[in-house]
């Protein structure tokens, strides 16, 4: 697991990464939630895992993830993105 980008974002409260993952097959968003807890030390309820991308034959995944820094704020950012997409 390599470590492409990291930022802080403190309006949000939360951590922004880019990463990139080496696995033989497609990880889960359930599974990359479950590393990334481990690695940071983060509760898996406040990994919200964003995009897993590859190209096709490769096994090098570039994946999208915001570490908040509670539960409630994650939920927060999930209703305001549910009521945007309604309107």
């Amino acid at each position: 697991m390599e470590v492409k980008k990291d930022i802080k974002n403190e309006l949000f409260k939360r951590r922004e990464l880019e990463i990139v993952i080496e696995e033989k097959s497609n990880p889960s968003f359930v599974d990359i939630q479950k590393k990334i807890s481990e690695k940071f030390k983060a509760p898996e309820q406040n990994v919200h895992v964003l995009k897993i991308n590859n190209s096709f034959g490769r096994q090098i995944f570039d994946i999208s993830v915001h570490i908040y820094d509670s539960p409630e704020k994650l939920v927060e950012i999930k209703n305001l993105l549910k009521t945007k997409k309604k309107r």
